[in-house]
């Protein structure tokens, strides 16, 4: 979870450069495909005014990221929404997956989201079921787009990098380093 903007764009400046030097590596090889359920809990995705562009944001994030893996699988998440959200150090979002064996190293865990993109989509952990979940917290103020105004969160950065946590990646770094 992102509790500090100003945490958040310092992780993901190097989230996203590392992901960058990994896509000119990847690039023309396999993508891993996301397919969202905005079924129960999904109201913010499901919304009558916004719910159609905050789909359509959260899956050209899903497939830019994808795209960046030189392996081929498709990964099932719930999105879930709540109104939540708000203020400074206010969560934005989170996501993750269920973990076989926590190593209790935080830096990276292969669940099932993990192996399966590890794996080509051979080892499915847990069947028909959800890989894993992203949830969003729409009382924070989101740009949808690619040009981000000042003072709204960048929407499609933000649920790239919880999403990366579904992956497994995690960080164990403190504050103080």
């Amino acid at each position: 979870m992102i509790n500090q903007a100003r945490r958040f764009h310092r992780f993901s400046r190097i989230t996203l450069i590392l992901l960058l030097f990994a896509s000119t590596i990847c690039q023309g090889q396999a993508a891993v495909t996301f397919v969202f359920d905005y079924g129960a809990g999904s109201i913010g995705f499901n919304d009558a005014t916004e719910g159609a562009t905050r789909r359509a944001a959260l899956e050209d994030a899903a497939a830019t990221l994808g795209s960046w893996f030189g392996h081929t699988a498709t990964i099932h998440l719930d999105a879930k929404s709540d109104a939540g959200g708000g203020g400074v150090g206010a969560t934005l979002a989170a996501a993750g997956s269920e973990y076989s064996v926590i190593t209790g190293f935080r830096g990276y865990e292969e669940g099932i989201v993990g192996t399966k993109i590890l794996t080509n989509g051979a080892d499915d952990w847990n069947g028909g079921a959800a890989d894993g979940e992203i949830r969003v917290f729409f009382g924070n103020t989101w740009d949808f787009d690619d040009n981000v105004d000042a003072g709204a969160f960048d929407f499609k950065s933000v649920v790239m990098h919880e999403m990366l946590h579904a992956v497994g990646f995690a960080s164990g770094i403190n504050q103080n380093g």
